[in-house]
């Protein structure tokens, strides 16, 4: 617990190949994160056995939950918020493709800034490849522009579509200290602009005012369509840096790179050790 809050980290899961970096980062967390829950969104055998194993090795800290509905993607990410609305719980939420963490202590800061700032509907994380993050971190100094300039936009032809730029940034990023990628305080979100939800933290009270009930495209309704109906802007966190691997447009070049290794080799995971 922190501030009297639990705090209970949620993943749309599951891709065993990015969860084998993801989960031991989070397990790290254990002395501030008192649940890690796994949203169990897919059909893919390999992927449900390797989450039950998980599960099974640490179920007092690891918990799976199952759709009432076949699973279709994006399309019933939705449905898991119904099950966050704790009033005394501050949510988390890491993609499943979010592949370094920063430390510990950086996101206790994370959970005590949430926590301090109820104005807020949604506050991010700092979010490295994610194009608004991207367009901020350029702006800032922090990213080179070899492969073009991130526009301030979701989906921005470079930051989110273009697998060169998405490349540039991992190759930038896998070599420092993600302490180099911290900003002072927050980005305040005025205009409602939607966001990627690679990592989202809110308090299960302001779910519970209506009832998790979450819009179908669940990125545009918790970013946007919510936030700008209660008139409560979101914000992005600059103290509490995570790295997200890739969105569908720039995974194939990725995939074929050794970037995904590098990751893994800077965690320190030996999936022989640590299967």
């Amino acid at each position: 617990m922190i501030g009297g809050y639990k705090v209970v980290v949620v993943t749309p899961a599951g891709r065993k190949r990015y969860l084998e970096l993801l989960i031991p980062q989070v397990k790290g967390l254990k002395m501030y994160v008192d649940e890690y829950r796994l949203w169990v969104n897919t059909s893919n055998q390999e992927d449900i056995q390797y989450m039950e194993q998980q599960a099974s090795q640490d179920p007092e800290f690891i918990t799976l939950e199952y759709l009432k509905v076949p699973p279709d993607g994006i399309n019933t990410i939705c449905t898991f918020f119904k099950n966050c609305i704790d009033t005394q719980t501050i949510y988390v939420r890491f993609d499943d493709d979010i592949v370094l963490l920063d430390d510990p202590e950086n996101f206790k800061k994370f959970i005590e800034f949430r926590i301090a700032h109820p104005e807020y509907f949604l506050v991010y994380g700092n979010i490295l490849n994610n194009s608004i993050v991207s367009h901020l971190q350029q702006r800032f100094g922090k990213l080179n522009m070899k492969c073009g300039f991130a526009g301030y936009l979701c989906m921005d032809a470079i930051g989110w579509n273009n697998s060169d730029f998405a490349l540039n940034l991992h190759e930038q990023v896998v070599t420092q200290p993600l302490s180099y990628y911290h900003f002072d305080n927050r980005w305040d979100l005025v205009d409602y602009e939607r966001v990627s939800i690679n990592c989202i933290s809110w308090f299960g009270s302001e779910f519970a005012k209506f009832s998790g009930e979450v819009g179908v495209s669940e990125e545009h309704w918790v970013s946007c369509d919510k936030p700008s109906q209660i008139k409560k802007i979101n914000c992005i966190f600059g103290g509490f840096v995570c790295v997200h691997y890739a969105f569908f447009p720039q995974r194939e070049k990725l995939d074929a790179s050794d970037i995904l290794e590098r990751y893994r080799k800077r965690i320190g995971l030996d999936l022989t050790i640590n299967p």
